[in-house]
C-alpha cells in the first residue's frame, strides 16, 4: 500500500498540479501531469472518472490497484513532485 505522505489526497494539491503541471501522454488512454514542489518526497494521485466506469466500486478498486502497483517504484521517483497519473 502506498503510504499516507506519498498520497495526493486533497482537492487544492490536484486543482495546482492540473492548472500549473506539465503534461506528457503516455499511451492511449494514459497519461501524467507532474509538478516541482519544495517536499522532500513525491506524492502520487489517482484520478479515475466516470468515463472509466460508472459505478464507484470499480472506480475504487482501480485506485487501488494503481496505489498498490505504485509502491515498489517509490524509490525510483525523484523527491520533490505532484505526479497525476490519468486514465
Amino acid at each position: 500500500m502506498l503510504p499516507k505522505q506519498n498520497r495526493l489526497l486533497r482537492r487544492e494539491d490536484f486543482e495546482k498540479t492540473f492548472s500549473r503541471g506539465i503534461y506528457i501522454h503516455i499511451q492511449e488512454g494514459v497519461a501524467i501531469k507532474f509538478l516541482k514542489t519544495d517536499l522532500a518526497f513525491s506524492r502520487l494521485g489517482f484520478p479515475v472518472g466516470k468515463n472509466f466506469s460508472k459505478r464507484a466500486v470499480d472506480r475504487n478498486l482501480a485506485k487501488r490497484v494503481l496505489r498498490s502497483a505504485s509502491y515498489p517504484l517509490l524509490n525510483e521517483l525523484k523527491s520533490g513532485f505532484d505526479i497525476i497519473v490519468l486514465i
